[in-house]
């Protein structure tokens, strides 16, 4: 009975009720804190970095929030993940209306330090509620970790502001950031360490330093981090605008890059780290940076043996800082990357994201066999619910039949090989160059459309048997062709009047008329990218375009043809056919894919 008292204290001792209003101290358990924050004093935590939170769920129609400000923030406060409001602190302690006039019920709140490291630390010290309500347990935590390293445009410089770019306090916002917007997107927890101004190494604005030397390792202004509190899945490095302004080298920015990510690497051995860079002005045309920084990506991944890291560059969106629009873009940008190439953020069966589904990620799957309330379980929870379990094993089995009907594969990824394993290497023929940003998957191919292509042997013949060949392509005009078959026919083509997607395969003559081409209503040559597909069944021909059916028809067979593939050109490499674009990641199946299977593919 003493041990049931002693603990009845400890827990209600957390809450205090002063004249029918209930207080809850900073270091409640039902208190759920995001980022890099000190907790020294846990009655006061310190918060520091922009994207900082407190999340809680709470009982009543209101809920205020005690802070003392120790310099010049803003806060949101977002009521059950609704829009959010804007609290303007005032220096000192202060007790601020959250929310008032709710429906009396469970709320959650989440309050979000939207301002950065410029505009000084701020004290959490605690809630108020009304008389009789309490704190109920808070939602579980993200399974998905990101951590951001970066400048002004990770911190949301000027996001907020209505007059263009301004250092005032009111203009900052990271909350419409790509970091953040990535993260929702992701269903992620992240951790944000960006200052307007820093760079990779150049001193150019005088902070006495740089990230590497002033801030990747900080909690807060005073104190240091322990980075074994908190391990990301994934880390993002976006910096070095800055340096571009001032004094800079070519060895000094690649010696950077490859430091910094040693350095977190060592902090964090199995994150993938992405270094990123953009969207201002040094990755505009004649930069050289974008190419320093891949020339550290390649070093990281082949001198140093570290396969697990990328490079990714957002276009130059112009000057000044980017606004709400274009951090959302650059969001969706880095959300597909991310879901394309790290393993438990979208790869669906591929759960070690090395392209292909097979005895590898059945692995991963045994490996986590039976667990339960494991999160991301490494991968292995391919149906979302947190368990690894026959489920699972279903859609695994799904995906690999899919996957083993893959026959032809030119992911062009910095060559025309066949990543599929069959040997069925392409040639690339012109002056077609690989692209290595700007692809749908790591890179594409761009054809100039006078006379570039890529030429591939045999593969099959559409008389005999069932198939599918899917292709990204982005550009193009009418009449050009995407793929054809030497000694065949134009498989898939933009067609002569409109540009809409079309395929001229057809059943064999036999003495009777040829059947027509198959024409859909979609025009695949407006200068977006769009997953253009084929599929022969035995009986129907289908076209699909971004995942849906966009043409279908019957035929009795199709016309034997035994010659190579064509990428980027017609049958007969004439003039006109030509593509003038981008094309990526072509694929070709021994088997009818379903139109669930080709929309997964689209993602």
């Amino acid at each position: 009975m003493k041990s049931f008292l002693l603990t009845t204290f400890v827990v209600i001792s957390l809450s205090v009720n002063v004249l029918g209003i209930v207080t809850i101290d900073a270091d409640d358990p039902f208190i759920q804190y995001t980022g890099r924050i000190n907790h020294a004093d846990p009655k006061a935590p310190i918060m520091w970095w922009p994207g900082s939170d407190v999340i809680a769920n709470f009982e009543g129609t209101s809920i205020n929030v005690k802070l003392h400000d120790y310099g010049d923030n803003y806060f949101y406060v977002i009521i059950d993940d609704g829009e959010p409001s804007l609290i303007n602190l005032t220096p000192g302690t202060a007790t601020y209306t959250a929310a008032s006039g709710l429906t009396n019920s469970v709320h959650k709140i989440r309050l979000f330090k939207r301002t950065e490291t410029q505009e000084g630390e701020v004290s959490f010290m605690g809630f108020e509620l009304e008389d009789g309500k309490s704190l109920v347990a808070p939602p579980p935590k993200p399974q998905r970790r990101i951590e951001y390293y970066g400048d002004s445009i990770t911190s949301g410089h000027s996001v907020a502001s209505k007059t263009g770019d301004t250092n005032n306090a009111n203009g900052k916002d990271n909350y419409y950031t790509y970091a953040s917007v990535t993260a929702l997107n992701l269903g992620a927890e992240y951790h944000c360490i960006s200052v307007s101004g820093i760079g990779l190494y150049v001193d150019t604005w005088g902070f006495g330093g740089n990230m590497q030397t002033l801030y990747y390792d900080k909690e807060s202004e005073s104190t240091t981090w322990d980075f074994s509190n908190w391990t990301p899945q994934v880390v993002v490095i976006n910096l070095g605008q800055n340096d571009y302004w001032g004094d800079y080298s070519q060895s000094g920015a690649q010696e950077n890059y490859i430091n910094f990510t040693r350095t977190l690497r060592d902090k964090y051995p199995d994150a993938r780290i992405i270094l990123a860079l953009g969207s201002m002005n040094a990755t505009q045309s004649g930069s050289p940076w974008p190419g320093y920084l891949k020339y550290a990506v390649n070093e990281l991944n082949s001198t140093y043996s570290d396969p697990k890291v990328y490079s990714l560059i957002f276009p130059y969106s112009g000057n000044p800082h980017p606004t709400v629009a274009r951090h959302a873009e650059m969001a969706n940008q880095l959300t597909e990357f991310i879901q394309s190439n790290i393993p438990g953020f979208g790869n669906g069966s591929d759960t070690n994201a090395d392209g292909y589904v097979n005895n590898l990620d059945l692995a991963v799957v045994g490996n986590q066999w039976w667990k339960t309330d494991c999160g991301l379980c490494g991968g292995a929870d391919l149906n979302g619910d947190g368990n690894v379990d026959m489920d699972d094993l279903l859609v695994l089995a799904n995906d690999w039949l899919a996957d083993s009907a893959l026959i032809a594969y030119w992911a062009f990824d910095g060559d025309a090989l066949d990543s599929s394993g069959n040997m069925k290497n392409g040639t690339v023929m012109g002056d077609a160059l690989w692209q290595a940003e700007g692809g749908q998957f790591n890179g594409a191919l761009r054809f100039d459309g006078m006379n570039d292509y890529v030429s591939t042997p045999f593969v099959l013949d559409p008389a005999i048997g069932i198939f599918s060949v899917l292709a990204w392509v982005k550009g193009g005009v009418p009449g050009q062709v995407i793929i054809s078959q030497a000694n065949g026919t134009n498989w898939l083509l933009a067609d002569q009047s409109e540009g809409k997607l079309m395929t001229s395969l057809s059943r064999p003559p036999g003495g009777r008329t040829p059947s027509p081409p198959l024409l859909s209503d979609f025009v695949i040559t407006d200068g977006q990218w769009h997953m253009i597909g084929f599929v022969w069944d035995g009986s129907n021909r289908t076209l699909y375009v971004d995942g849906v059916e966009v043409a279908r028809d019957i035929l009795n067979g199709l016309e034997s043809a035994t010659g190579g593939f064509y990428i980027g050109t017609g049958k007969a490499i004439e003039s006109g056919t030509f593509f003038s674009g981008l094309i990526d990641d072509v694929r070709i199946y021994d088997r009818a894919l379903n139109q669930e299977q080709i929309a997964e593919l689209a993602q």
